[in-house]
């Protein structure tokens, strides 16, 4: 998209603003959701195989979308008042185990330096020599490695978590110390076979959809876009049912849309007319995910 293409898109969303009632009926509608499906969770793996699994499975779909709506709290348009997306991003935190702090400021600059090397949520592993063939047997299998792995690389680990204490900055403190506190009372509160059972196994199944979205949303480059018109050549969305992007996904499948108007409520996405952007399908996407060696991971992509 041009320059000038760029402004008549704007002009066309200038008048959507973020509505504190849709964010709350979202917000609230998710929050009771989420506690449903870990309490049928938690009452079926005492029973029934077949129930206990979908209900896992539906309760990773919305730790899922916890960390859609924490992708909306870092830009600071899902409520009309900056304390109020903290807040609430501080409280998905303890669903996604994504730090908010660190990784708000990560992903405004990435919005900043997309497809150059210093983009910050370019993916870089750099696993070490000896593990590499480990890490590539089991994600040739499908095993989610790529979200937990980006998250201990990144924020939960001791050098990182070092610097956080001796900063003293009270809100990266919190980021970090209210979901580890959260989980340190469920794994105390449940015992630790019960958590895995619920909480354990249900992050399997988010970390995989993580994954997925993770490799869909941007082709790299060597060189960045300055141009915010220009980012959308770096981006790709994935094709869903309207019914299904609009009250499941909250426009978050539009990735070329978000980068071309960062500061449009993600909600709001669903309702522009799509536009000439590089797509995959779902079926696409896995084929994607089947095809690439672990070892592509680890140097860049």
């Amino acid at each position: 998209m041009n320059k000038e293409e760029h402004e008549q898109l704007l002009s066309k969303v200038i008048s959507l603003r973020s509505d504190n009632l849709v964010a709350y009926f979202f917000t609230l509608t998710l929050l009771f959701t989420t506690a449903l499906m870990y309490f049928f969770a938690n009452f079926f793996s005492h029973s029934g195989f077949v129930l206990w699994f979908i209900s896992v499975i539906l309760f990773a779909f919305t730790l899922f979308q916890w960390s859609i709506l924490q992708h909306d709290f870092f830009h600071n348009y899902f409520y009309e008042k900056k304390s109020e997306n903290i807040t609430w991003g501080l409280f998905a935190s303890l669903f996604t185990l994504v730090p908010f702090y660190d990784s708000k400021l990560e992903h405004l600059e990435h919005h900043d330096r997309i497809g150059s090397n210093l983009d910050p949520e370019r993916i870089q592993l750099q696993i070490s020599e000896k593990y590499l063939p480990y890490f590539t047997t089991l994600w040739k299998y499908h095993i989610p490695l790529l979200t937990p792995t980006l998250l201990i690389i990144k924020f939960w680990n001791l050098k990182n978590l070092k610097s956080i204490y001796q900063g003293k900055h009270i809100l990266r403190i919190l980021s970090y110390l209210l979901p580890l506190i959260f989980h340190l009372y469920l794994i105390t509160d449940l015992a630790p076979l019960q958590y895995f059972k619920t909480w354990g196994i249900a992050y399997i199944f988010y970390f995989y959809m993580c994954d997925l979205f993770l490799l869909s949303q941007h082709i790299q480059g060597e060189n960045g876009s300055s141009e915010v018109s220009n980012q959308d050549e770096l981006c790709r969305d994935v094709e869903l049912p309207n019914l299904v992007e609009k009250f499941f996904f909250l426009g978050f499948n539009r990735h070329g849309l978000h980068h071309l108007i960062p500061n449009l409520p993600g909600y709001h996405l669903c309702m522009i007319q799509a536009h000439e952007v590089k797509k995959l399908t779902l079926l696409e996407l896995l084929k994607l995910r089947h095809q690439l060696v672990f070892t592509d991971l680890n140097s860049k992509i």
